[in-house]
């Protein structure tokens, strides 16, 4: 295996470790969101915008081809 092909078999693994990662940010945000649909306490709102911050900053998606 080259130099080449073993660093692209290396940032891909990486890439698939860190890929579920957004999806949690969602999913986290969308609990948020339901805790401060129940009990209206602005915290919850304030949680969920910075998790939905980190879902779609673009750090989290690597541009990996």
């Amino acid at each position: 295996m080259d130099k080449q092909n073993q660093r692209s078999g290396v940032l891909y693994a990486i890439y698939m470790l860190l890929n579920p990662i957004p999806f949690g940010f969602f999913i986290a945000g969308l609990i948020f969101d339901i805790f401060y649909n129940n009990s209206a306490q602005i915290f919850w709102a304030k949680a969920a915008s910075w998790v939905y911050y980190f879902r779609f900053n673009p750090i989290n998606h690597p541009p990996f081809n």
